[in-house]
């Protein structure tokens, strides 16, 4: 007889906050990205040093000056505490980047992040498109391609290539998403519709975003983005599903059926691809698979699965059910 004990702790205080700002200019969107990734990046080194020494936080602060030089609404507690990834522990400060004519703003463990930012947008003559305060779900982007002047290539060659760079092994789609929603497009129809809609959860947004964009310039495609937080239960992106064009090659699961006699040795390489849940070693240990990983090459796939079953573990690769 085996007795497994389990001790888990878990905190759930703090998810992400994301903001996105749409000017009438890219040069102007492009600048306000630009002022606010250096007063946001030097607040977050003057927070980090004063708290990381334990000393007071001596005022005014860079958001301080920021706020007054741009006649913005001040506050004791603006850019402090609960108004700043204080405890995030990765990094002490939100990222933010321009594409088009659109701005971000995005840190993804923090209780929320100061007005100020979507204060600056006004300010700056822009408009704030969406805020999501304090999200505990993925983030779902959807990007809408569309023919700039210049975009003259072939709709059904741009599409086939697309699709084939997104999910390329080294694509935006295979390295760098949140598999609890899996990617889905869908080509446009008509007079007003984008040549190509495409959805994702990126564990790293800006990373995530910064390859797409790369990749709709190259075709000479300006992008369009909306943002909004995954409800639980539910696929987000079934609209776009199936996915048209289809991909060339085909997608695998790697489903783990059993740890094997050194579990501790498969956790470990586990850990690579993300730790397990409470409740999936709970439900290993009742006999239940579990998705060590989705949305993998077969090669990719085929090589977790040799170096889980060298570790002791009962693996299985299956074709991805969602397309």
């Amino acid at each position: 007889m085996k007795i497994h004990v389990w001790n888990a702790f878990a905190s759930n205080n703090s998810g992400s906050y994301t903001i996105v700002g749409r000017f009438e200019k890219e040069e102007l969107a492009t600048q306000a990205a630009a002022e606010l990734k250096e007063v946001l990046d030097a607040h977050g080194v003057w927070w980090e040093t004063a708290y990381s020494a334990m000393k007071e936080h001596e005022r005014p602060s860079p958001l301080d000056v920021f706020i007054q030089k741009h006649g913005l609404t001040g506050g004791e507690n603006i850019g402090a505490w609960d108004d700043w990834p204080s405890f995030s522990g990765r990094k002490p400060a939100p990222d933010v980047w321009a594409i088009g004519h659109q701005v971000f703003v995005h840190h993804d463990f923090t209780i929320s992040l100061p007005r100020t930012i979507g204060e600056f947008i006004y300010a700056r003559g822009g408009r704030v498109e969406t805020e999501l305060d304090h999200a505990h779900h993925p983030i779902v982007s959807i990007f809408e391609f569309w023919k700039g002047e210049h975009g003259q290539e072939e709709t059904e060659k741009l599409l086939a290539a697309l699709v084939d760079e997104l999910n390329a092994e080294d694509g935006p789609l295979v390295t760098g998403i949140d598999w609890n929603v899996l990617p889905a497009w869908k080509a446009g129809h008509g007079f007003g519709e984008p040549v190509l809609r495409m959805g994702a959860a990126f564990e790293d947004l800006p990373a995530g975003f910064t390859a797409v964009e790369r990749i709709a310039r190259g075709h000479n495609l300006y992008l369009a983005v909306k943002v909004f937080e995954a409800w639980p239960d539910a696929d987000p992106l079934a609209f776009l599903r199936p996915s048209q064009p289809p991909m060339k090659r085909e997608r695998f699961d790697v489903w783990l059926t059993a740890l094997g006699d050194k579990p501790e040795d498969v956790k470990r390489l586990l850990r690579d691809q993300r730790p397990l849940t409470y409740e999936e070693v709970c439900a290993l240990q009742g006999a239940e698979p579990i998705a060590a990983c989705k949305w993998r090459l077969r090669g990719k796939a085929e090589e977790l699965a040799s170096q889980l079953r060298q570790a002791g573990a009962s693996v299985e690769v299956r074709p991805s059910t969602v397309t």
